[in-house]
């Protein structure tokens, strides 16, 4: 990671998006953007993405593994050229080293 920041995108479900959005704006100090896709059943998804000082990464990480251990749904997490499908806390944690 030579950047001085990194790019992040999540897929969630919409009350975990809201819940994200306010915590992501008070970690990076900037409000992420936002975009929804449907799925074919027509289940909409939110797409989180934004970029964050490299200083506000462990935050950030912190923040998705507190949601995940709490049952909110994460579907996706992107995290520069990393990408997992359905995080788990472990793999979070992996993400951290």
């Amino acid at each position: 990671m030579a950047n001085s920041s990194e790019y992040f995108m999540l897929r969630c479900d919409k009350s975990t998006a809201e819940y994200l959005k306010s915590e992501i704006k008070k970690i990076t100090g900037a409000a992420p953007r936002e975009s929804d896709i449907k799925g074919i059943g027509g289940e909409a998804e939110i797409i989180i993405f934004g970029t964050a000082a490299l200083g506000a990464l462990k935050s950030l990480l912190d923040l998705i593994k507190t949601c995940i251990e709490t049952g909110r749904t994460v579907k996706g997490l992107k995290l520069g050229d990393r990408e997992v499908n359905n995080p788990k806390a472990s793999d979070i944690d992996s993400l951290q080293k």
